[in-house]
């Protein structure tokens, strides 16, 4: 997919990777970034060609799309969505869009606000053009100096349209995402947070459990140091931005709950195999996780 116009909103790890795909591609004609915090060190890093603070200012300075095609892309942290969303739709018409994807890692925030807008010719055709997203992909580095370009290369794509998003829409986000290397899975809105509460979001809790129980340990300086791959494996997420993920347990914080007995009863097993120094009991504890791990490929 081509376009004439990339507008990225955010341009931190996440959206300073997806301007730089976007450049190296050559998908994009021109990328722009809008981030109060962090637009200019993008730019003086070259991996966006104009600099906004807000959406407003960037109206000011858009060009008639004369009929190329014009992508906006949100890539905040969800927490920003409430005010995001409503903005892109009192813009529409300035905006000029032609189609709107976003990168978040929950979608309660997005729907929350869009649910939220007035009932409007703009709000509607926004919803027509707007198609949810979630690159599975990242790393535990932040801002715009982390950007990776080859960060979606061979990374599946979860695309999860909107009641309202256009067929045609859809399409086009599939291809924009296959453009920056990118393999488009489709997902069900209302099936994406409890998937990713299990596949993403409950690992990083754990992992954040496992770092911060040691770190607070006596041998916390020591494995520091002294310490072998289990450590850096099983630790290696939790080193991602703490606010970032504040936001996205929180925003996801029903589904994680409701995963919450389970894995108390799977730990319980372990833990009184343990006590017992039982080890039949503590290999069939173990033996169901091993099993299927090996299955992961």
């Amino acid at each position: 997919m081509q376009v004439d116009r990339l507008i990225v909103v955010g341009t931190g790890l996440m959206g300073g990777s997806l301007a730089a795909a976007a450049k190296r591609s050559g998908c994009a004609q021109i990328v722009i970034g809008v981030d109060p915090d962090r637009s200019r060190e993008a730019q003086s890093l070259g991996l966006i060609d104009g600099a906004f603070q807000n959406l407003s200012e960037l109206v000011d300075h858009l060009p008639p799309r004369e009929g190329a095609q014009r992508l906006l892309v949100l890539a905040t942290p969800v927490s920003r969505y409430a005010s995001l969303v409503p903005a892109i739709s009192a813009l529409w018409e300035d905006l000029d869009l032609t189609l709107v994807t976003e990168m978040g890692s929950t979608k309660h925030a997005l729907i929350e606000a869009l649910s939220g807008l007035p009932d409007t010719p703009h709000a509607s055709a926004m919803k027509l053009r707007f198609v949810p997203s979630h690159p599975l992909a990242g790393a535990e580095t932040s801002g715009p100096q982390a950007a990776i370009e080859t960060l979606f290369e061979g990374a599946r794509i979860l695309v999860s349209p909107l009641a309202e998003s256009l067929p045609e829409a859809v399409a086009n986000v599939e291809s924009f995402w296959m453009s920056l290397g990118g393999i488009p899975t489709p997902l069900p809105l209302e099936d994406h947070d409890a998937l990713l509460a299990v596949v993403s979001h409950l690992p990083h809790l754990i992992s954040y459990a496992l770092a911060g129980t040691i770190a607070q340990g006596p041998l916390g300086q020591a494995a520091l140091s002294l310490h072998g791959g289990g450590l850096r494996d099983t630790t290696r997420i939790a080193g991602s931005s703490a606010e970032l993920w504040a936001d996205i347990l929180l925003d996801n914080r029903e589904e994680l709950l409701a995963l919450m007995p389970q894995w108390q009863i799977t730990l319980g097993g372990m833990l009184r195999a343990l006590e017992s120094c039982d080890r039949a009991l503590l290999v069939d504890a173990l033996e169901p996780a091993a099993t299927w791990r090996r299955q992961i490929v």
